[in-house]
């Protein structure tokens, strides 16, 4: 019987001050197999979230995962957007 991964939840806080220790969660948690992160408890974030995704999609790419972000804010994808990469976190992104 095959048991269906429950996505990796993000902490509180993605900015300049955490996001070392997140990405080196990320990136342990997707050498465990993990596949999506939840962003639904992101309440602090600033531009550096955006970094953070891109460098968890090329660690996906590299390992031919699909990475996928799930429940992003309003105020994230407004940063996205203001950034020009929404295609880049939403979604699928592999």
């Amino acid at each position: 019987m095959s048991t269906v991964k429950k996505p990796y939840l993000l902490p509180e806080e993605v900015t300049l001050h955490t996001v070392n220790a997140v990405l080196a969660a990320a990136l342990l948690a997707m050498e465990g197999g993990q596949n999506t992160f939840d962003f639904s408890a992101v309440r602090v974030l600033d531009s550096t979230v955006l970094a953070f995704i891109l460098a968890c999609r090329r660690a996906a790419e590299r390992s031919q995962i699909a990475l996928q972000c799930i429940n992003l804010s309003p105020n994230l994808n407004a940063l996205a957007d203001l950034y020009g990469v929404i295609p880049f976190i939403s979604g699928e992104v592999v």
